[in-house]
């Protein structure tokens, strides 16, 4: 687990037992096996080395952490944040693009390796995982879903699917639903929402926030329900960005962007007393 980069949060919740949430995103894996045609296998290996420049692209435009004198494979970064959230976390978020495309075989590696995973995760979709290629049956159509929902007894996570940086009306209603209820909630989505005074982010164009130029109404009120429920959302978990980025959306409740899964970032939040 030497090859990861950890960032540790605590999140205060009076009244609530310790839990240990773990987040990444963005890791793009392309996968092939034995079923893949010679054009599957082709477009695997053209998108995992496209990635190997990429990610260092990404890490030096935003000054983080990366040696690519050896470079290593996301596969290992992949295994080795699996490994570490398994050791000790109460639930796994995964915040989008842990494909690049999603092709039949990257579905098959998903139902096999997730078939076992130790602990319950919230896996929503990014911008890079077309629900056009992903199946209504088996364990990755959950991410086929505006909302998905884990009980860990006394906290909810709450995954929204926004990869297309529209929300809806139904994405609206359970927003509003999950804020009537007595737990606490977590947000996961993958495009984060941009707050003013956050330089970092700001830089970014609007194909990287929820609130961009053109976004329709109920995006506006999404966030805006979220700013005025900080007491009951007691953070907001994307990615999206490739770069690590924490910000305030209101008094008591912060916004936290994960960097890219690619070289091995994961986020590790204390939640509670």
């Amino acid at each position: 687990m030497s090859n990861i980069i950890l960032h540790e949060y605590h999140i205060p919740v009076p009244g609530m037992r310790r839990r240990i949430i773990y987040q990444f995103s963005d890791v793009h894996l392309s996968f092939a096996d034995q079923l893949s045609t010679p054009a599957e296998r082709a477009a695997a290996a053209e998108r995992t080395q496209f990635w190997v420049g990429g990610r260092v692209s990404f890490a030096k435009q935003h000054q983080e952490p990366h040696d690519e004198s050896a470079p290593i494979a996301v596969t290992t970064y992949f295994e080795d944040m699996m490994q570490a959230a398994a050791k000790d976390g109460d639930a796994l978020v995964i915040a989008g693009d842990l494909f690049d495309q999603i092709s039949p075989a990257d579905i098959r590696w998903y139902e096999n390796r997730f078939a076992s995973l130790p602990l319950p995760h919230v896996y929503v979709g990014g911008n890079h995982e077309p629900l056009t290629s992903v199946p209504d049956q088996g364990a990755i159509a959950r991410i086929k879903s505006p909302l998905q929902l884990l009980d860990l007894g006394d906290m909810l996570i709450a995954g929204f699917h926004n990869a297309d940086r529209t929300i809806t009306q139904e994405h609206l209603n359970a927003l509003r639903a999950l804020i009537a209820q007595p737990k606490p909630v977590v947000i996961a989505m993958h495009i984060p929402i941009q707050v003013a005074g956050n330089v970092q982010h700001a830089n970014c164009d609007d194909y990287f926030r929820l609130n961009h130029a053109q976004a329709p109404q109920e995006n506006e009120e999404f966030i805006d329900l979220i700013s005025q429920n900080a007491g009951k959302i007691v953070a907001v978990l994307a990615g999206h960005l490739h770069f690590l980025n924490t910000c305030e959306l209101a008094p008591g409740l912060k916004q936290y962007v994960s960097s890219q899964g690619l070289l091995g970032n994961l986020n590790r939040y204390v939640i509670g007393n």
